[in-house]
């Protein structure tokens, strides 16, 4: 796992990047492309969340690549906070909890400057065992964030939604976020 973490306009885009050990050489040159064209532009106005493939920033796709669904990514703001939830393959299904402390957690870490982690509870999500993990950090411009992530795991696919917001917006935000995986349901 490779992440990008970029800050603008008071806001954070947190690029994540999974690959097997045996592809990573092959295509890990896609995160040197996005960094050089990365860009943030104006939020799209509030829509139904049936309404796929709106984002507010531009991300190519790279020589060699194919963008296969825009299905998988949803992204919802409030002021500068943020709502991201996304889906990913795993070549071997984990548990939620197994899938934080072995794979997902060292990367946070190491994309995240002054990482903590505060707390990781069980949870449910669409009625499936999930983690709600809460920790916090700082952009490289020094700026503090926290961050709630649940994990859930079904049909060999880790399904992650993620709150970012700063600390002055986390209190206010935070039942947005808890409605989201309250009301998250699988197809």
């Amino acid at each position: 796992i490779h992440q990008l973490v970029f800050e603008g306009d008071g806001r954070i885009c947190v690029v994540s990047y999974m690959s097997a050990k045996d592809n990573y050489e092959i295509y890990g040159t896609v995160m040197d492309e996005i960094k050089e064209s990365f860009a943030f532009t104006t939020p799209s106005p509030a829509g139904d969340i049936s309404d796929k493939g709106y984002t507010d920033f531009n991300m190519p796709v790279p020589e060699g690549w194919t963008l296969e669904t825009a299905e998988a990514y949803y992204r919802l703001s409030n002021g500068k906070a943020t709502i991201i939830a996304c889906v990913f393959s795993m070549e071997q299904t984990v548990s939620p909890k197994q899938y934080w402390e072995s794979v997902y957690r060292s990367s946070v870490q190491t994309g995240i400057d002054g990482f903590k982690e505060i707390s990781a509870k069980d949870c449910k999500m669409g009625g499936v065992d999930a983690l709600d993990v809460y920790y916090t950090g700082k952009s490289v411009s020094g700026n503090s964030y926290n961050f709630r992530q649940c994990l859930a795991v079904k049909d060999s696919q880790v399904y992650i939604i993620t709150l970012t917001a700063n600390d002055a917006d986390y209190e206010r935000v935070a039942g947005g976020y808890e409605a989201v995986i309250k009301g998250f349901s699988f197809k």
